[in-house]
């Protein structure tokens, strides 16, 4: 009898026994449908066995097998190391990498129309004739759209029925071109090219942090390693990692500019149809590069042969609901999994990754000067008590002075103000209530200069109470 042990997206076991029919082949890392608690559910094939011996219990069979990429031995061993290290069950981990997953490749269809060889006579009007010569030699196939925006549903639907039309309905696998590693060109520094030069050359796992400081180009490092590992193999997938949405919005940009084309997004906040397409794309191989937050760990990549962690210190990439883990930590676990690279990059990193780069279990990677024109900012403290500052002001003579000569330059100047208003409390000095907004648990802020009171947190505003309503006091509000 042969039989399948299956993972299973159910929070117990290490696998699931079931019988394969005889006219069903199944491999691991096959998709499969089985029956389990009385309802149907979607698990992966670990392992195919043949039992010589009658079972002590009875078995259920595989219902359905499914025609999409397996998943990849490297991606189970994932499953299974990392639900050791979290102390959760195997099927827990399962339902990660079984999110957004689907039969159907998830891809939008569209529908054309074409015409017939040798049609049938057809009596001709002036709605038929506008949507026949709408098909051309250079254009034999018309998209639906632009059909029904030259004539009415029901003329098209004389011209299917009469057997001049036919339709064809096609699913728009284009929706992720490869990048084009060589689409702009980066001039690095000599740190940066050293950097790169290192981690290009790494053979199977090796980790590296990348510590750089904020504006050394750390990014254009891996998109240059990027861009090598796109000319060398042309089915290398990459998986960037990053701690927030914002971020991988961010960065998804940045890599559109360097390589022409979109990347692969995943987070939380893209709609089903998103996620399903991208997880097809990266399955299939199709998907090159992937950026996105922790859940990046999961999808299920035919050929990873790079991993990114940008802002490696990053607290967001702590889970806190369900499982337990730290992607970072789950990425290095993935890299040596798939025998591929990894950088930690940071300007800060993590006393974590800072100790094992100390003990030599990471490769340090230092980037000490900023990238391009960019350079570090010179750092003074100006003494109020030798500035001659008149008045009311609060903003010396040597702060203005240099200020002017900034704007004077077409440069920028930001200025940092410590709180806003004058004072963020104002308590009533017979009773010791505080003024609170109505509307919020907020305090309301004094504005010295306006005599008003407002809410930093809704807009309210109004001007300072003369009697405190809670015991009655009249002028005893002070603010601090």
């Amino acid at each position: 009898m042969k039989t399948a042990i299956i993972l299973a997206p159910v929070p117990f076991g290490d696998g699931l026994t079931y019988t394969v029919p005889e006219e069903m082949t199944v491999a691991p890392g096959d998709y499969v449908r089985v029956p389990l608690r009385g309802r149907d559910t979607i698990g992966v094939v670990k392992a195919v066995e043949i039992l010589t011996e009658k079972p002590k219990f009875k078995l259920k069979t595989i219902l359905e097998t499914f025609t999409v990429p397996p998943l990849a031995p490297e991606n189970i061993a994932f499953l299974e190391k990392f639900a050791a290290y979290t102390l959760a069950p195997v099927g827990d981990a399962v339902k990660s990498v079984l999110a957004d997953f689907t039969p159907d490749p998830a891809f939008a269809r569209k529908k054309f129309f074409k015409r017939v060889e040798n049609p049938p006579d057809l009596r001709m009007t002036p709605a038929r004739e506008k949507i026949l010569v709408a098909f051309t030699e250079e254009k034999p196939e018309v998209p639906a759209s632009d059909l029904s925006s030259l004539a009415s549903a029901g003329v098209i639907a004389g011209l299917v029925g009469a057997g001049v039309l036919e339709s064809v309905i096609k699913t728009e696998t284009g929706l992720f071109p490869a990048p084009d590693p060589d689409f702009t060109r980066v001039n690095l520094n000599p740190e940066q090219e050293a950097a790169r030069q290192i981690i290009a050359a790494a053979e199977g796992f090796a980790p590296f942090l990348l510590d750089g400081v904020t504006g050394s180009g750390k990014t254009e490092v891996f998109f240059e390693v990027i861009a090598d590992l796109l000319r060398q193999d042309e089915s290398a997938q990459i998986l960037i990692l990053t701690p927030e949405i914002a971020l991988t919005s961010q960065q998804a940009h940045r890599f559109e500019k360097r390589f022409g084309v979109p990347p692969i997004i995943r987070h939380s906040a893209l709609s089903e149809g998103e996620r399903k397409r991208a997880r097809h794309a990266v399955a299939d191989g199709a998907g090159r590069v992937v950026i996105g937050a922790r859940s990046g760990l999961f999808l299920p990549f035919k050929n990873l042969r790079l991993i990114i962690v940008d802002e490696e210190h990053d607290s967001g990439y702590k889970q806190e609901d369900g499982i337990r883990y730290h992607a970072r930590d789950m990425a290095v676990l993935r890299a040596k999994l798939c025998d591929c690279p990894v950088v930690l990059a940071s300007a800060t990193p993590s006393l974590e990754s800072w100790v094992n780069a100390e003990t030599d279990r990471y490769r340090k990677l230092i980037l000490t000067r900023r990238h391009g024109a960019a350079q570090k900012p010179a750092i003074s403290v100006i003494d109020m008590r030798h500035e001659d500052v008149k008045g009311g002001r609060r903003i010396s003579p040597t702060l203005e002075r240099l200020a002017k000569e900034t704007l004077e330059k077409k440069e920028q100047v930001l200025l940092y103000l410590n709180r806003r208003g004058y004072a963020p409390l104002t308590i009533c000095r017979s009773c010791g209530s505080r003024i609170q907004c109505p509307h919020c648990d907020a305090w309301l802020v004094y504005h010295k200069h306006q005599e008003r009171l407002k809410c930093h947190l809704c807009g309210m505003h109004s001007e300072r109470p003369k009697v405190c309503t809670a015991c009655g006091a009249e002028d005893k509000f002070a603010p601090c």
